[in-house]
């Protein structure tokens, strides 16, 4: 987890605070956005190795969140909710999720899978795919700030 840049987007402060210490504890980078700054902008500033995403956010729709990101990133995301039933579960895969924890948990296993779908992500190349967004019409990387038509 050390060097890990990861971004809490979550509007409970102390518990986001709870999620920003066990993982600094781990060696990792953390930022925190309440869902008052938009998320998606952060997201991009940031360029995080992943992201931890609340669905129910005061100003923004954690669902969309992590659509959006789902589309223009590969970064892996896990929705950490209270919602807890089947139904949303699913809604959190459909989005673009890789995992999908219910409040209340054990810090110690969301440690755990974090380290999981950072692997994951890692074997297949997925980690720093954020920074590069690619359609079958455009290829954009954020980094270098250039963009260029895909050939049709």
């Amino acid at each position: 987890m050390i060097g890990k840049r990861i971004l809490v987007i979550e509007d409970d402060l102390v518990l986001s605070q709870l999620i920003t210490t066990t993982f600094g504890r781990e060696g990792a980078v953390v930022e925190e956005n309440d869902g008052h700054i938009n998320p998606l902008r952060h997201f991009f500033e940031f360029q995080p190795d992943l992201v931890l995403l609340d669905i129910m956010l005061p100003l923004a729709n954690g669902w969309e969140i992590a659509r959006q990101i789902r589309q223009l990133a590969n970064t892996p995301i896990i929705v950490v909710t209270a919602l807890s039933d089947e139904e949303a579960a699913l809604k959190a895969y459909e989005s673009g999720a890789d995992a999908f924890v219910t409040k209340p948990f054990s810090v110690k296993v969301l440690v755990a899978q974090a380290d999981a779908v950072l692997q994951r992500a890692a074997a297949t190349g997925r980690v720093d795919a954020s920074r590069v967004y690619a359609d079958k019409h455009l290829v954009a990387d954020l980094v270098s700030r250039k963009v260029e038509a895909a050939e049709v």
